[in-house]
């Protein structure tokens, strides 16, 4: 109305200027105090009515503008684009708004948002065109960056691997990622709009809507574990890490949610706490070999002298034997738990594990019987791996017997070697072994298989599926026990009803395949040989001197080192220096032989030891040119293993007593 009262007043005085500022004084007064740009045109386009602002703009006092056009007063691009604007409110005649971008003097570029009106008269006929024209540009740059950064936000979410989702309080999908939708089986379109009731089965749905209910009354964020199941099946831990999200007046607004699949770190978690606990068994059943070993090393060659002296008498004779052969299965027991605790003294060269395998065909099928049958798969060009042999054999033999076990009924059980090469550090820790080459030998039956829980167990000394009496649980924990210490691995795959199939995986060997020593079998005697003896076990060393004088050696006998190495120096030259590895008093038999063979040089030395950690290496692995008396031992192998040392640094090989 104030608008078509100025137009009138003007109209009727023939559109003067005089006429037009005595008429808007009052409006102009309003005008000047506008944020924006306001003008008032004539059908014809000249200008009735600008504020100071539109003046100031265009460097052009107002009365000059007065009666204008936009082409007298604008660049002739934009007055074109201001006619047409015109023209299309008087056909519309409403109002219209245009974002409209125009350079300011000393400004730079500006953003105008540009409201054109018509102004009617009581018949309502356009009579002129109003305009307001307010400077956008800060809140639309405001409003650019407001939608960059959510632009942002969206592409980081969408490229995040991890499941994310927004729901609101009425527990409505407001967007996901990709991820998300993937985990779900879904499209997004099929999420988005959608409640969590429509997503998830009931039962899961109901537990996310009070999970969320609950975290949306107590603000702030969630973290916790849960197991779910994804759209192919499979179950994963998953940890969720939720938040409430706030709406512009500080009301909880939903929630936002990530979803973290934690399955792999959970096993491998669990593979850890696993290897701890092994570990852990290990150094007790460790120790308690050792000790144990000891009394066997005593009890044995107690048995066999009492046996010497006896002679004939059956009766004894029998019960003797009878001691001594328990007490042999004492031994074996004591060797598989110094296996599974990585102390027992291996030996390793490069084998051909197809050969060795070969060369126990025989045995594995006389061992598995009729109802079994063998089958093997060995790979062509397959590397040499370096082990112990008669370990690696035992291994194989003992998963043989297991499968065996498996299969009261009859089967099959197929051994196949594999080269296996492990190449980066995720699959090494999967495995659970360094970068490198190794051979895979999988023993598969077809038998009953294990339950998970059986599976986690297997290695676990003493553990076992058998019936009382028929099973120590020491032959899979001696297996893990030598795989590991041969720096290699075990991997179980099994599941009930299915079959078994266990594989070793052993490093490569890059030297050649060796062929094996033969065994020696007669007991040699003394030729008057002197022998220091260093033992710390008095019972022991007491047996051992009198064995070794009853195969005609003469004995020097010291119980720690620096005794055995006053010995050596009171007691002039000895043949041979027979020391445990263990002993008391800071010097342990290594430092005893190095000392020994400085003062005496060419000293031949045999080294005794049932438990890996006195053996000749920090890995438990025998020296290469070391002779090593396993306890406990016999008779017959201390006297071949004295004769083989004394012969092996004096005299050679070829003269060995037989």
């Amino acid at each position: 109305e104030l608008l078509h009262s100025i137009v009138h007043d003007v109209t009727e005085s023939r559109r003067t200027e005089k006429a037009l500022l005595e008429s808007s004084d009052w409006l102009r007064a309003i005008a000047e105090h506008a944020s924006g740009v306001i003008t008032l045109k004539d059908l014809d386009g000249r200008y009735l009515f600008v504020n100071q602002r539109f003046a100031d703009r265009h460097g052009r006092p107002v009365a000059e503008i007065i009666g204008e056009t936009a082409r007298d007063i604008l660049p002739a691009e934009q007055a074109v684009n201001f006619a047409a604007q015109d023209r299309a409110v008087l056909a519309a005649k409403k109002p219209l708004t245009w974002d409209v971008n125009l350079a300011a003097p000393d400004a730079g570029p500006q953003t105008f948002v540009v409201e054109r009106f018509p102004v009617f008269d009581d018949d309502r006929n356009v009579i002129a065109i109003g305009a307001i024209a307010t400077d956008a540009t800060e809140s639309i740059r405001a409003e650019t960056g407001r939608k960059d950064q959510i632009s942002l936000i969206e592409a980081l979410i969408d490229v995040f691997p991890a499941p994310v989702f927004f729901k609101d309080s009425d527990h409505v999908y407001l967007g996901c990622n990709p991820a998300f939708a993937e985990f779900l089986g879904l499209a997004r379109d099929e999420i988005v709009g959608k409640t969590v009731d429509d997503i998830a089965p009931p039962d899961l749905a109901r537990v996310y809507r009070e999970a969320d209910d609950a975290l949306t009354r107590a603000g702030g964020s969630q973290v916790y574990e849960a197991q779910v199941i994804f759209a192919d099946g499979s179950r994963h831990d998953v940890m969720f890490h939720k938040a409430v999200f706030k709406k512009s007046d500080g009301s909880a607004g939903g929630i936002i949610g990530i979803m973290l699949d934690i399955t792999e770190a959970k096993q491998r978690e669990e593979l850890l706490r696993q290897a701890q606990k092994m570990r852990a068994v290990g150094q007790l059943t460790g120790g308690i070999a050792h000790d144990f070993n000891n009394l066997l090393a005593v009890m044995l060659s107690s048995l066999e002298l009492v046996q010497v002296e006896v002679g004939d008498n059956h009766k004894s004779g029998v019960l003797l034997a009878r001691a001594i052969q328990a007490g042999e299965r004492g031994a074996v027991m004591i060797r598989q738990l110094l296996a599974f605790s990585r102390r027992q003294v291996l030996k390793p060269v490069s084998i051909d594990l197809n050969d060795l395998v070969r060369g126990m065909t025989e045995l594995l099928v006389q061992t598995l019987g009729e109802v079994i049958a063998v089958d093997t798969i060995f790979a062509d060009d397959l590397w040499p791996i370096v082990a112990d042999p008669g370990q690696t054999e035992n291994a194989i033999l003992n998963l043989a017997i297991n499968a065996r076990d498996a299969m009261p009924e009859g089967g099959t059980l197929r051994i196949e070697t594999t080269n296996q090469a492990v190449l980066d550090a995720e699959q090494a820790a999967h495995f659970d072994i360094e970068i490198g080459e190794y051979v895979a030998i999988s023993i598969t039956d077809t038998g009953k298989g294990m339950a998970p829980d059986v599976v986690e167990q297997v290695f676990e000394p003493f553990f076992t599926t058998k019936d009382v009496g028929k099973g120590t649980g020491l032959g899979l924990s001696m297996v893990y026990g030598f795989i590991r210490q041969s720096n290699g691995d075990v991997s179980v795959r099994s599941s009930e009803g299915q079959g078994t199939t266990i594989t070793l995986y052993l490093p490569r060997s890059h030297s050649a395949v060796e062929t094996a020593e033969p065994v020696e079998q007669a007991m040699p005697t003394a030729r008057g040989e002197l022998v220091l003896l260093v033992e710390d076990n008095a019972d022991l060393r007491v047996l051992a001197v009198i064995q070794l004088e009853s195969l005609g050696y003469r004995v020097l006998e010291a119980g720690d080192g620096p005794s055995a190495l006053a010995q050596l120096t009171q007691g002039g030259p000895v043949d041979l220096l027979l020391t445990d590895v263990i002993l008391p008093g800071g010097m342990d038999g290594r430092e005893v032989a190095r000392q020994a063979v400085a003062a005496q040089p060419g000293l031949p030395v045999l080294f005794m030891s049932g438990y890996t950690k006195e053996s000749l290496s920090a890995e438990g692995v025998l020296d290469v040119n070391a002779e090593l008396l396993k306890k406990p031992y016999r008779a017959g192998e201390l006297a071949r293993k004295v004769r083989r040392a004394l012969n092996r640094d004096n005299e050679g090989p070829e003269h060995e007593a037989q």
